[in-house]
């Protein structure tokens, strides 16, 4: 019996600098590392991003928390979730400070995407016309052929092929 207490000890020991690392993680690892994990692991990214929000709440920090909401909104849309998604992408909205044009409008973005998904096509394009109008005022031109391509992909949901074909070829 006292092997295996020794073996166990020896176990947990080894695993105390990987539990004091993260508890020790800063509000911005936290969020790097849901990032990281948004697509391949969704439920990861909502671990380390509700721990992002934790802290950026405590911290009284609400550009950070829009970021961890909106990351748990991704996150969930991953998973196919799209009414948990919208109330935080709605949160982060409320919380996105208005000087973070680029936060604001990825949030515009995910939430035309939840409602293209949910087959409500007139707020899906009022949002992305939001979010489109944001990224031409900061000349980001990959994020307007983001915007370009989701058109295209409500076209082909609603479906209206020629009006895909356009915005797939801006």
């Amino acid at each position: 019996m006292k092997k295996y207490i020794s073996i166990f000890i020896v176990f947990f020991l080894s695993l105390l600098p990987m539990i004091a690392k993260e508890e020790g993680w800063t509000v911005r690892e936290h969020l790097d590392k849901a990032g990281e994990s948004l697509s391949r692991d969704p439920a990861k990214a909502i671990y380390h991003a509700g721990q992002a929000l934790t802290e950026a709440t405590s911290a009284k920090e609400p550009a950070l928390i829009a970021e961890a909401q909106y990351l748990i909104a991704n996150a969930y849309i991953n998973m196919g979730d799209y009414v948990t998604s919208y109330e935080y992408l709605l949160e982060a909205e409320r919380n996105c400070p208005t000087q973070d044009g680029s936060l604001k409008a990825d949030i515009y973005l995910s939430i035309s995407y939840s409602y293209q998904k949910i087959k409500d096509f007139d707020h899906a394009f009022r949002y992305l016309e939001m979010a489109q109008s944001i990224y031409e005022q900061m000349k980001d031109t990959a994020s307007i052929a983001r915007c370009n391509n989701n058109k295209g992909l409500i076209y082909i949901a609603i479906p209206d092929n020629n009006m895909a074909g356009k915005y797939f070829n801006e």
